[in-house]
């Protein structure tokens, strides 16, 4: 088994992940709305809070299950190495941190689309002046850092060292 199929698994089974979350946040969501209130309960918060958020993930997931290929191709594009090389162990480590970075990102952007979603229809909802809870917050902010770790985890230390290099040096 070469290290390509070892991510085309990784990534099909991130997509297997995000489709039951789907699953399983769905149905508690769709309650969530028929229990507001009738001024609340507006198709455009189905839409926007609901229905758009668990869509995207989907979509992500039929992405990940079938477009594997592609996205292994276009993140590692040496990910077709084979195992007499001596750098193929080096590689297939390299590659499976970044398809668990994929993997982390997958479910980050998920949950951004989600939190931005409900902030435009709270806002819609109850106006500008609209506080979130303290817990939407500290969510979102997690989530931030869950993506930066993933994005560090695809560009790797030498991207990093890279991009650091660059800032450095750019200007001087």
């Amino acid at each position: 088994m070469t290290h390509r199929n070892i991510l085309v698994i990784v990534l099909r089974l991130a997509a297997v992940f995000l489709a039951i979350r789907v699953l399983e946040n769905f149905p508690q969501q769709f309650i969530g709305f028929l229990n507001l209130g009738d001024e609340y309960r507006t198709p455009s918060y189905l839409i926007l809070a609901v229905i758009m958020p668990n869509a995207i993930s989907l979509l992500l997931a039929a992405l990940l299950w079938l477009f594997p290929d592609k996205l292994i191709a276009t993140i590692i594009p040496d990910a077709t190495k084979n195992k007499s090389d001596p750098e193929y162990f080096e590689n297939l480590n390299s590659a499976l941190i970044s398809a668990v970075g994929v993997y982390i990102i997958a479910f980050g952007l998920a949950d951004l689309i989600y939190f931005f979603a409900l902030k435009k229809e709270m806002i819609s909802q109850f106006g500008e002046g609209i506080v979130l809870q303290p817990t939407d917050h500290a969510a979102f902010v997690a989530t931030l850092a869950e993506v930066v770790i993933g994005v560090l985890l695809i560009i790797g230390n030498k991207g990093v060292t890279q991009v650091i290099y660059k800032i450095r040096y750019k200007n001087v």
